[in-house]
C-alpha cells in the first residue's frame, strides 16, 4: 500500500530527519515523531491512515514512512535497520549527515 508517490527532495529529508533525530534522541514515540516531524510541503495531506495503523500496532515507523512513497529504497532499509537494532535516532542523524552532503555536493 503506498498512499505518495513523490519523493522528497534531499532538502527536505534534511529537514526531516534531522526533526526525527532530535525527537527520536529525545525519548519521543514513534506516534509522536510521525505526527510532528512530517513536512508541511510535501502536500501529503492524509496521513492520518497511517497514524491510525501505528497507534493500533498495525504497521511500524518504518512500514508508515515506506507508505508515503516519500522516501528511497536506502533510506526505508536504513529506518527498518535502526528500528531492528534498537538505535534509530543515530539512523535519522546520519541520514540526515548523508543528504547535508547531497545537497552540498549538488551546489558544486
Amino acid at each position: 500500500m503506498s498512499l505518495g508517490n513523490n519523493e522528497l527532495a534531499p532538502r527536505q529529508k534534511v529537514d526531516l530527519f534531522s526533526r526525527l533525530y532530535i525527537l527520536s534522541s529525545n525519548g519521543a514515540a514513534y506516534l509522536s515523531l510521525f505526527q510532528h516531524a512530517m513536512p508541511d510541503n510535501t502536500g501529503f495531506d492524509d496521513f492520518s491512515v497511517l497514524v491510525e495503523k501505528m497507534s493500533t500496532g498495525t504497521v511500524t515507523l518504518s512500514s508508515a514512512l515506506e507508505m508515503t512513497g516519500y522516501f528511497s529504497q536506502f533510506d526505508n532499509a536504513a529506518i527498518r535497520t535502526g528500528e531492528a537494532g534498537g538505535d534509530i535516532s543515530r539512523v535519522f542523524k546520519e541520514l540526515a549527515n548523508y543528504y547535508a552532503t547531497v545537497v552540498t555536493l549538488d551546489r558544486v
